[in-house]
């Protein structure tokens, strides 16, 4: 049968909480192609629900759309959970984080014994292009412990963008 408006959105969620891993790959590949209000906002309010690695998937796939509602499930995932799920969070940050992004990103750069996360935390650091980010990183780096500064260091030897802001 022919779908309606109004049952795109239920029609859509449907794929996505299915069990068949077919069926929600399906969802997401939807959910880039039809960039639908309805279905960006349902896919935001579904993702924390996931498994972590669909979390991830559902992350990723609000990034490809540069959905700017997502931002804070993005940033709530870069701050706990399991190491894979906050990765591709803090990845997702420095390709549509803001200001809000940064205390996030350096929270996660001065962790120990958490490689992972600190490498992808250092990669969205280097990528953050929003014009507020760089006004908010710099006023974390004054407040910054010299152990994070030490690593902060080692970002901006890695970002062209924040080394032209030296010159």
């Amino acid at each position: 049968s022919d779908l309606t408006e109004g049952d795109v959105v239920p029609a859509w969620r449907n794929l996505l909480r299915s069990p068949d891993p077919a069926l929600r790959e399906l969802a997401l590949s939807l959910f880039r192609e039809l960039r639908d209000p309805g279905i960006n906002a349902a896919l935001i309010a579904e993702a924390a629900g996931l498994e972590p690695a669909w979390q991830a998937a559902a992350i990723t796939a609000l990034v490809d759309v540069r959905e700017p509602r997502a931002l804070p499930l993005i940033e709530a995932k870069a701050k706990e959970g399991p190491v894979a799920l906050r990765t591709v969070a803090l990845r997702a940050l420095g390709r549509v984080g803001g200001a809000s992004s940064v205390p996030v990103l350096l929270r996660a750069l001065g962790e120990t014994g958490a490689d992972a996360v600190v490498e992808a935390a250092t990669e969205g650091l280097v990528r953050i292009s929003s014009p507020a980010a760089g006004p908010a990183l710099l006023a974390a780096t004054k407040a910054a412990d010299v152990a994070l500064k030490v690593r902060l260091i080692g970002v901006d030897r890695k970002s062209t963008r924040l080394n032209s802001s030296h010159e």
